[in-house]
């Protein structure tokens, strides 16, 4: 990404945020007229190393804001699933850490030949479908990307398939996870799920994130959006949550356990059948009620203190997956082994030493480039 482009979207990012229109700034900065800045913003004209700090002063930014490739403003869009008691502030913090990331990525495999997100917003839903229309719609999309996939936890292997850059973070203890959009010449679709929930926690809020970035331009997500009691979420989150829990257990597939249902204690078939789908018992009674495959007295007899994590011990722990990913973290060695970028800047971007930087690519089994 070249520093005339990323001036000319920071800048226009910065007017558009204050309000102020291109003759308001060209006036403000001395500029004979607005086709200036208009040419500016277009990337059809340079900026001298003079106009650029009269840019820093008057927005009160530094100087590498407009330059530093490893930023994403003016060009990314966010949504953070999160707990009310986190403040925006930790939050915009963690986003900044998070864009970086995705900037280090984006800069490296852009060098090493991958091409944009093929991902297009394909699905026919909008604000003001049903409930039930998204669960279908997210039945459909499991099987074409292959229902076998998705149950058994290779979903995000699925996502991947489809250009999505899927990132385990250890992210702040109250937010789930985020989906992150890219517009530019080089597209990008991102998807970051806290590391440290359950498994069953993860695999959802995968499938709740990946409906966001399908229905993107149709009907955003709230920049923060805060997790609320069932029932009381905003309508497209009530719509993501619908679409995931069709995409992650359709009803066609569910039949062969269905049938069984009558034959066992609800409780422990609950349990049963939610652990074949990688999906929590509790997600797989509302989806069995949305449906109204639970009957009144299955209803009364499920106990939440058997049903809860599975009625396992514990469902997350030590199961937790390596930071980052295969993917991400294939581009980052060929990156560093390249001379692409070095292992000093590698480790000040993604917050580790080189030790452990090493040690991450030991985890997925890789050579570590850092001796080059």
């Amino acid at each position: 990404m070249d520093t005339i482009s990323n001036i000319a979207r920071r800048l226009r990012a910065l007017r558009e945020t204050r309000g102020e229109t291109q003759e308001q700034l060209s006036t403000a900065l001395g500029f004979k007229d607005r086709q200036t800045i208009s040419k500016i913003e277009a990337s059809e004209r340079a900026v001298s190393a003079e106009e650029l700090v009269r840019f820093a002063e008057h927005f009160g930014k530094t100087l590498d804001f407009f330059t530093d490739p490893f930023r994403l403003d003016g060009e990314s869009r966010f949504s953070w699933r999160k707990q009310v008691d986190v403040d925006d502030e930790s939050l915009e913090a963690f986003e900044l850490k998070a864009a970086r990331w995705v900037a280090l990525y984006r800069l490296l495999a852009r060098a090493q030949g991958e091409k944009p997100s093929p991902l297009g917003r394909r699905v026919s839903l909008t604000a003001q479908s049903t409930f039930e229309e998204a669960a279908r719609v997210g039945e459909a999309t499991a099987q074409q990307i292959g229902f076998e996939n998705v149950t058994k936890n290779r979903l995000k292997d699925s996502l991947e398939k489809l250009g999505i850059l899927v990132l385990y973070v250890d992210a702040i203890p109250q937010i789930s996870g985020a989906a992150c959009q890219i517009a530019s010449t080089h597209a990008m679709d991102v998807i970051f799920i806290n590391r440290n929930e359950s498994v069953f926690r993860r695999k959802f809020d995968l499938a709740h994130e990946f409906f966001h970035l399908l229905t993107w331009d149709v009907m955003a997500p709230k920049h923060f959006e805060s997790v609320a009691p069932k029932g009381r979420e905003s309508r497209v989150e009530r719509l993501a949550d619908n679409f995931a829990s069709g995409l992650l257990m359709p009803i066609e597939e569910l039949k062969p356990y269905l049938s069984e249902k009558p034959l066992k204690e609800i409780n422990s078939w609950l349990n049963e059948t939610a652990s074949a789908f990688g999906v929590s018992s509790i997600s797989l009674r509302y989806r069995l009620a949305n449906c109204g495959l639970l009957s009144a007295s299955e209803r009364n007899a499920i106990d939440e203190s058997k049903i809860r994590s599975n009625g396992l011990t514990s469902c997350g722990g030590g199961d937790r997956p390596h930071l980052f990913s295969e993917r991400f973290m294939a581009v980052l060695g060929k990156g560093i082994a390249e001379g692409q970028i070095s292992v000093n800047k590698c480790c000040s971007l993604l917050e580790m030493d080189a030790r452990r930087l090493s040690g991450l690519f030991s985890a997925y089994e890789m050579r570590t480039p850092l001796e080059h």
